[in-house]
């Protein structure tokens, strides 16, 4: 109870306001949908991109999914003079970018999953 002193004309008295809450049947309701709610909050926060990881000739794609700092999955060809090879990972868009501004390197950025 919460009560507060209203001053009269004559006299003071306390005024008694009672705090109003939901019956228990409704106060379980009102947990349960709350419980979704950061459920759901906490599963679509909790998912990453995923991109397609593979290093070298003849490798197996494998997915993996990135850390929240790797926004990007890249394919990175490296073409004569280097030696020829590639790879596939997550990565961020701005070394991907990067790697791609190398006239030896052919890099490919999507942001979809599995998109490399």
């Amino acid at each position: 109870m919460i009560f507060r002193e209203v001053k009269g004309a004559q006299h003071t008295y306390r005024k008694y306001n009672q705090i109003k809450t939901l019956p228990k049947k409704d106060r379980g309701k009102m947990k349960a949908v709350c419980f979704s709610l950061l459920l759901l909050l906490a599963c679509s926060f909790g998912e990453g991109l995923k991109c397609n990881r593979c290093i070298g000739k003849g490798c197996r794609n494998t997915v993996e999914t990135c850390r929240i700092d790797h926004d990007t999955c890249g394919t990175v060809i490296f073409k004569p003079p280097l030696p020829i090879s590639y790879f596939k990972r997550c990565m961020k868009m701005s070394e991907c970018r990067l790697l791609g501004s190398n006239k030896d390197i052919d890099a490919y950025c999507c942001t979809s999953n599995q998109c490399n």
